[in-house]
């Protein structure tokens, strides 16, 4: 597989997915040597948007939409100079960045080769080819252009969200249309090798899972098929909450009679319920959940002591970003990076399930209500202190485990 991303003439190629880049003829410019995230943001929404004029209105508010300056226009122009320095200073003498009426733009006299620009390009021509050779070849390309997600290095800013979003997806359909590709020509090394890169990026995609697990089977890789469908059945039914997940469960009879499973013994049996990590708090589907609740219902009443479920609930901050569907995704980001937290930091006597989208219920067996609450603050805590985003809010509420308790249902 062969990348197009060559320079011909005095073109500047950029790269976007994973590590922002510049580079030119003469020279590269990244993050390392930006070394100020508002020129970053500056320069890469220029970049982006280099088909246009860009009012010195829509420039402040993306700089400066979460704070106040009481300058903006003098402090964009400020931010543009410093830019265009680094630009000549690393590029290449340019005139890079022109100034309008009220407006500034990038110099359309500059071509640019820009990796998320050839990966559309990519795939429009895989859509629009009949030939298979042809797909999969322009499909390959796209795929080693992928390198990460658009612009990680500034995530949350809200006119990315939507893009990388955008990308995303269509980087795992474009993984998912050359394994079908491939399976037509038994390319079935070629189908792990692309579905497990596309794991790297999206640890959680079941029909990943799938073509992996089908790719071992059609080479008769029987163990190694049986290994990843129940380390892939693990993750998902512990990460996600799905107690069965459809796909994969499809090959559970064919897997079972390739392997000529019969009766265990109780060494086998308990080979099995044995889990590889103890650290940490148990994550586990709901309804697993509400079934250690009810045993620890019983537990209580028989010992006689207390126990507490916590419900951590994400919501949309003070500074909640307008395009519902950037502010929805903010949130899954930090639903998933605060189960991430309590798994962690709790004791691996402690259990956590996903409540609902938004929400995650923790039980602390052997615990006081006092420390209950000193636990709770110190995951908000480190929450905070690792989401600083203004867009979304953590809060909790405590409450005693009893038969009657209306969390579960």
């Amino acid at each position: 597989m062969s990348k197009n991303t060559s320079n011909p003439n005095n073109s500047i190629t950029v790269t976007f997915f994973g590590k922002f880049h510049i580079e030119s003829n003469n020279g590269a410019l990244d993050n390392d040597n930006i070394s100020s995230e508002k020129i970053t943001k500056l320069l890469s929404y220029f970049l982006v948007h280099h088909d246009r004029f860009l009012p010195i209105q829509e420039l402040t508010d993306i700089l400066w939409s979460d704070e106040t300056s009481s300058n903006p226009t003098g402090a964009l122009k400020n931010l543009v100079y410093r830019m265009r320095t680094l630009l000549k200073k690393y590029l290449g003498d340019a005139d890079y960045i022109q100034t309008g009426r009220g407006a500034y733009n990038w110099n359309t006299d500059i071509p640019l080769l820009m990796d998320f620009e050839i990966f559309d390009r990519c795939l429009a021509d895989a859509r629009s080819s009949d030939d298979m050779s042809e797909q999969i070849h322009s499909l390959e390309n796209a795929l080693q252009l992928y390198q990460g997600a658009f612009m990680s290095n500034i995530p949350s800013e809200h006119w990315v969200i939507p893009l990388s979003t955008y990308y995303h997806t269509s980087y795992l359909d474009a993984v998912k249309k050359l394994a079908d590709l491939y399976q037509k020509e038994q390319r079935y090394r070629d189908i792990i090798t692309i579905c497990n890169q596309g794991l790297i990026h999206e640890p959680l995609d079941e029909t990943l899972h799938y073509y992996i697990v089908r790719s071992f089977m059609d080479m008769k890789e029987n163990n190694q098929a049986l290994t990843h469908y129940n380390k892939a059945i693990q993750q998902l039914q512990q990460t996600l909450g799905i107690n069965s997940p459809s796909l994969l469960k499809s090959l559970h009879a064919e897997l079972l009679a390739m392997n000529n499973v019969t009766e265990a013994n109780l060494d086998e049996v308990q080979e099995q319920l044995v889990e590889e990590y103890l650290e940490g708090a148990y994550a586990c589907p709901y309804s697993i959940f509400r079934e250690i609740y009810r045993l620890e219902v019983r537990r209580i009443q028989r010992l006689g002591i207390s126990e507490f479920i916590v419900l951590f609930t994400i919501e949309a901050g003070k500074n909640k970003l307008s395009n519902k569907e950037a502010q929805f995704h903010l949130m899954k980001k930090a639903v998933t990076r605060l189960e991430n937290i309590l798994k962690s930091a709790l004791r691996s006597g402690d259990v956590i399930t996903r409540y609902s989208e938004f929400q995650i219920a923790v039980l602390l067996p052997t615990c006081t209500y006092e420390s209950a609450v000193m636990v709770s603050d110190r995951m908000l805590s480190r929450f905070r202190a690792e989401i600083k985003l203004h867009q979304v809010a953590v809060n909790y509420s405590i409450d005693e485990v009893t038969p009657s308790n209306s969390f579960i249902h």
